[in-house]
Order: C-alpha cells, then sequence, then structure tokens
C-alpha cells in the first residue's frame, strides 16, 4: 500500500510508544511510521532525515522534552504538524504548547478514540496546507512593493476612515490590495503592546512578527501589515474554507510574539480580530472591528486574543449622554476665562458620569475619549489640520490603562496638562487679554 503521509513517534517509554503505533488508523489516514525514536535528539534527527507531515511526542523525554523539539524544529523552518502525549502531571505544561502550534494534546492513559480524533485533524490541517501550494517564491519582492509611500498611506486613510467616518477610495489602492475574488474573504488583526520601543525598526519583536507572518502565508493566504504609532494592522486574505487554520495562525503568532516577555520585560500584549468579509469596500467595518475587538480590554482585561464576536453585544452609547451641550458650555467659558479649577471640576463630573460605562462597548469608548479630545482642544484650536497634529494620542493613553474609567482619567489629566503647557506658550507670545483683565479685577 502507497502511503499519502508519513510520522514519526517521539516516546521514552517503548510500551507507551508501541500503544500509540497500535491504537492509530494509520492505513484509514494513508499514514506510513517511518520511525519511532526514544529520546528528543533521535527525534529531531530523524525528522531531518525523514521529513514527516505528523510527528507524535511524549512531553518529556531524554535529550530534548517536547517542546524543546517542537522549538528547534520550528527554529530550523521544519513544517510538521505535532501532537503532544502528556501525563496528568504535565497537563498544564502540554496546554502551554500549544502556543508552539501543536495541533493537539492528548492525556495518558492514551484513548483510542482521542488519538484519532486528533490525528485525522492534523490530516486535515496538513492537507489544507498542501493543496494551498508552495509559498510564493516572490514574497520578499512582494513584500517590498507594500512598504513604499502609497501602502503606508492606504493603511492611514483606513484607519481614518473607520475612525472620523470619512470615505475611502479602495480604487485608489486597488493595485497593492489582494485581489478580490470570490472564494477569498478579508480580516484585519490589530495588535497593541505596552511598550512603543518595541515596534521601532530592527527591533526583534518586528522581525519575529515578519518572520512568523512570511512563513504561513501561501497561494491561498497573504498577509499585508503595517507598523504604526498606534499599533500593528494585519490584513489577511484567504480562501474562505480556511478559518479552521486562520484560528490558529493568530493564536500562534500571538503565542510566539508572548514568549518576548523574556526579552522585553513585562509588556502587554493584545490582539484584537475582526469577522471576515468578501468585499474590498467592507474594509473600513472591520477595520472599526479590529479596533473595537483590541480596545475592549477594558473589559475582559489585557494579553488576551478578542474576536469582534465577543463583544457585539455590549451595551452602547453615545458621547453625547456624557459630554452633554451643558458641561461643554460650560468648558467653553472655563477655558475662554482661564478658570483652571473649574476645569477640573467639570473633567471630575465628566469621569463621574463616566463610571456607568465601564464596560459598555469598546468602540464607543474610543469615540467618547475622541470626543472629549475633539472638543477640549477646538476650543483653542481653529484650524483643523492643525488639531489631527495635535491630538492627544489616545493609544499610548489606552496602553497605560486596565479600565475604561481609568483611560478617561487619564485622558483628561493629559487634557488638563496640554491646556498648561498651551498656556505657557501663549503667555511667551504675549500677554492674554483674558489675563490681563482678571490681573486687573483681582
Amino acid at each position: 500500500m502507497s502511503y499519502q503521509f508519513k510520522c514519526i513517534i517521539a516516546e521514552d517509554e517503548r510500551r507507551m510508544a508501541n500503544l500509540v503505533r497500535l491504537l492509530g488508523h494509520w492505513d484509514d489516514f494513508q499514514i506510513d511510521i517511518v520511525d519511532i525514536c526514544y529520546n528528543g535528539i533521535d527525534a529531531f534527527d530523524s525528522i531531518i532525515k525523514n521529513k514527516p507531515n505528523l510527528v507524535i511526542t511524549d512531553i518529556k523525554m531524554p535529550g530534548h522534552d517536547g517542546l524543546a523539539l517542537i522549538e528547534k524544529c520550528r527554529e530550523n523552518s521544519i513544517e510538521c504538524a505535532f501532537i503532544i502525549v502528556s501525563g496528568y502531571k504535565h497537563f498544564e505544561y502540554a496546554k502551554s504548547a500549544m502556543q508552539y502550534g501543536v495541533v493537539d494534546y492528548i492525556l495518558k492513559p492514551i484513548d483510542e478514540e482521542q488519538l484519532n480524533t486528533a490525528i485525522g485533524k492534523s490530516i486535515q490541517i496538513i492537507k489544507e496546507k498542501n493543496t494551498s501550494g508552495i509559498i510564493k517564491t516572490e514574497r520578499d519582492e512582494y513584500f517590498d512593493k507594500y512598504q513604499n509611500i502609497k501602502y503606508s498611506d492606504f493603511w492611514r486613510q483606513l484607519f481614518l476612515s473607520a475612525y472620523n467616518n470619512r470615505s475611502f477610495l479602495k480604487e485608489k489602492y486597488i493595485e497593492i490590495l489582494p485581489s478580490e475574488e470570490t472564494s477569498k474573504v478579508y480580516r484585519i488583526i490589530f495588535i497593541r503592546t505596552s511598550i512603543d520601543y518595541i515596534l521601532d525598526k530592527n527591533t526583534l519583536f518586528r522581525e519575529k512578527l515578519g518572520t512568523l507572518l512570511k512563513s504561513v502565508e501561501t497561494a491561498r493566504l497573504s498577509c499585508l501589515y503595517q507598523y504604526s504609532q498606534e499599533g500593528i494592522y494585519i490584513l489577511l486574505n484567504y480562501e474562505n474554507d480556511l478559518d479552521i487554520y486562520i484560528n490558529q495562525v493568530i493564536s500562534g503568532i500571538y503565542y510566539k510574539l508572548s514568549n518576548l516577555t523574556e526579552i522585553f520585560d513585562d509588556f502587554d500584549l493584545s490582539f484584537g480580530y475582526s469577522n471576515k468579509t468578501s468585499s474590498i469596500s467592507d474594509l473600513v467595518n472591520i477595520m472599526r472591528e479590529a479596533i473595537s475587538a483590541e480596545s475592549s480590554k477594558f473589559v475582559y482585561g489585557k494579553n488576551k486574543i478578542i474576536s469582534f464576536e465577543m463583544i457585539r453585544n455590549l451595551p452602547r452609547f453615545i458621547p453625547q449622554s456624557i459630554l452633554t451641550d451643558e458641561i461643554v458650555n460650560h468648558l467653553k467659558d472655563a477655558y475662554e476665562y482661564l478658570k483652571i479649577n473649574a476645569i477640573y471640576d467639570l473633567h471630575q463630573e465628566v469621569l463621574k458620569k463616566c463610571e456607568k460605562y465601564h464596560s459598555s462597548n469598546p468602540w464607543d469608548m474610543i469615540k467618547m475619549q475622541q470626543y472629549l479630545v475633539d472638543v477640549t482642544l477646538s476650543l483653542f484650536i481653529n484650524n483643523v489640520e492643525e488639531l489631527e497634529v495635535k491630538r492627544i494620542d489616545i493609544w499610548w493613553i489606552s496602553s497605560q490603562t486596565y479600565r475604561f474609567v481609568d483611560f478617561i482619567n487619564l485622558t483628561l489629566m493629559t487634557i488638563e496638562k496640554y491646556f498648561e503647557d498651551y498656556l505657557l506658550e501663549q503667555k511667551q507670545i504675549h500677554i492674554l487679554p483674558t489675563e490681563k483683565a482678571l490681573n486687573f479685577i483681582f
């Protein structure tokens, strides 16, 4: 019988290795067991030699343990599926191995049905990768093409369209976008970290992410991505039937990047990803969904992967329900007559109103913060373009906070500091007429 797939079993207990060999429905899956290894070093050598599609490995072995074996294979760009076998006392250890792209884990004593379910899942993923074709040979040229001014402008305009309801002219960027095919869909991932410099050029974080994205790209999956001061945007374009694989790709990228905590001490990492759409015209909507999902760390906490589906049913509110016309008018009065204490009191009133919305939809939270910033800055900045340049960095603020109320509080503190700096700048230019009048009165 000719076999379509090859498998290696890595298990230091000979009895357990034989049990795996006996319980697996190998012929049904067209799998040939090409080797059984009893330590991690021999297993790695055999993987290099035999190039298996699937490796079933124990979590604890002499030489390389299961995790070290998997990591060593990944470091050497060896593409094979892994199934972990674990004893009960190593159960949590085995679960953590999922971050290395392990397809499944099996708890000892081995159950025949569980084993073959895991094997079937592995073969399905292997088939998807095989049918998706070889990774594009022109990939480097492909990525270079998009690292230009027009590509950066595409992401900026997409972000501004999502954020400020601007029109997005897809025709302008049609040449740099993946083709709109009936069998393919789009999905956006938005990534934020708590350490800004982690996204600087030539950092290990950027190198790692770039390598990970290139490694998953195939003829059926393309990835466009952009770094910005807000975070990282990733546009996935893939065959509609790859949803299971895409979820594994997202999880794998997240856990791989999370491992960099050993280098970048104590940094937070939040992933938000959108629903899928088949239309380029919906890119603005799924951008908004990805940003909303990431921002829901205020509700669900940081260091998580959050999908837009998780937040769809959160309660909604409008910014004007907090920043009423009355409060806005009082703010205008306070700024006009330089009433610092009044500004502080009004900010505290806004903060108190925000308390009851701490678990609301995160997109409304962002719009609330943006409205607060725009109202404040527009009181003493007339030029719209200048307002956009001087906009308070909401993404830096969001990276420093865990709760929506803290988010708004830090925003208010930042506005107050901005206002004080603005007044100092104006004083250096000339004495404000209002201030001169107040000095005369008092």
